[in-house]
């Protein structure tokens, strides 16, 4: 499987196996376990390459952003409450 192709996959399971995470330091543990797990044979130096451009992909897209604020009406926050 080509680099690119894992990034995508794991993008795009990122929600499930990075929820809650705030950061790149709190994901990058998390992401080389998945990797381990979904993809055994990758060698180091491509492991590390995935992991850097996968937070690189995460972070462009704003996943770490908004994380942990403590509203716990998530996407709802900013709109007004119902009354």
């Amino acid at each position: 499987m080509k680099l690119q192709a894992i990034i995508s996959a794991a993008a795009d399971e990122a929600d499930g196996f990075l929820g809650g995470v705030t950061s790149p330091a709190e994901a990058r543990p998390l992401i080389v376990e998945w990797l381990t797990d979904n993809q055994p044979g990758l060698t180091a130096p491509d492991r590390q390459k995935v992991v850097q451009d996968l937070l690189a992909l995460l972070e462009r897209e704003g996943f770490f952003e908004g994380k942990g604020g403590g509203d716990s009406r998530g996407e709802m926050a900013g709109e007004p409450e119902a009354l």
